[in-house]
């Protein structure tokens, strides 16, 4: 191969390695240094063989003749030397070849370096984090929320650390903090699905049930089996009475094995307030399976039902009054 290929070769070798290792950034760590390393060496291989300006034997030099007595003088013999590259010289060849080992294990160790710091600065949590999870979990809030914020000053490229301080805020009600938290977490990273699902629970508990379905899509996409999320979607629904979208996700969920009485309760309630009384007994009846000690729905069921099966009902919700109170 020519030399002037082989030269541009090496370096569209460097610029595919280079876009590569963006590519697959997240893939695997050491993955990504391996390609580091081979760009860095496809550069500096560039650059050593890059074409000099050497004087020929089969044609005159354009460069201007020194007379004798000058290029006799040692000083300008070497810089003529370094004008020309050391072309031709055993001892410009081990000076590139020197220069090109060491140069590219210097910046593959510089990259690597550089990567790891990256990294650990995104991992990394202050001493202020973990003291302000103490005093939240002993109970002192303030201290807590002022060490979270210390934390945040830290490191502010840590997203555990406002998801922390948003988790605080909803716990205390105050749920536009917990929104700003949540959201800044969710832009330092963008495939956390428990950050849009934060998010959209705060907007819930303020009645904004449009932003909050918004947000639980969002934690859905990033991560379809989000139980959670997907119930709070139908709980969205649910909340403007809009009950055929609120089954569409409870169906969904109840159909991949989840059991919850309050789910089983929601849907049997949706059922028999449209008249569809088999499936809500089926629902009422999962109920009291699930929960013995709603008599409501054993109230309703002795209602729906006739006959013994309905007095089976009836009884157990006489017998759990009496006992409760007696207690």
């Amino acid at each position: 191969m020519p030399s002037n290929q082989r030269h541009q070769l090496w370096l569209w070798a460097g610029i595919v390695m280079t876009f590569a290792m963006a590519l697959l950034w997240a893939l695997d760590e050491s993955l990504r240094y391996l390609l580091a390393g081979i760009s860095v060496f496809c550069f500096f291989k560039y650059y050593h063989e890059a074409p000099r300006d050497t004087v020929s034997n089969d044609r005159p030099s354009s460069r201007p003749q020194r007379d004798s007595a000058t290029v006799s003088q040692p000083l300008d013999k070497a810089l003529e030397e370094i004008q020309r590259g050391f072309s031709g010289t055993t001892t410009s060849q081990w000076m590139r070849g020197i220069f090109l080992v060491f140069g590219t294990v210097f910046f593959f160790i510089v990259i690597v370096v550089v990567i790891i710091l990256f990294n650990m600065d995104d991992e990394y949590l202050p001493d202020a984090y973990y003291q302000a999870e103490q005093f939240n979990a002993d109970g002192n809030y303030d201290s807590a929320l002022y060490y979270y914020r210390i934390a945040a000053r830290d490191n502010p490229y840590n997203p555990d650390i406002y998801m922390a301080r948003g988790s605080l805020f909803l716990n205390l009600g105050k749920y536009d903090s917990a929104v700003t938290q949540f959201t800044r977490a969710a832009e330092l990273n963008d495939e956390d699905a428990e950050a849009y699902f934060n998010k959209g629970y705060a907007y819930y508990l303020q009645g904004r049930y449009r932003e909050a379905i918004r947000e639980e899509n969002e934690a859905v996409f990033r991560q379809p089996d989000h139980i959670n999320a997907r119930l709070l979607i139908g709980d969205s629904y649910y909340s403007q009475q809009q009950y055929d979208s609120a089954m569409v996700w409870y169906r969904d969920v109840y159909d991949e094995g989840y059991r919850n009485s309050v789910l089983s309760h929601i849907m049997a309630y949706i059922m028999d307030t449209q008249g569809k009384t088999d499936q809500a007994i089926k629902h009422y009846k999962e109920v009291v399976e699930l929960d013995a000690t709603n008599v409501e729905v054993m109230d309703r069921l002795a209602e729906l039902l006739s006959g013994d099966e309905g007095n089976v009902y009836r009884n157990k919700a006489a017998q759990f009054r009496q006992q409760n109170g007696s207690q």
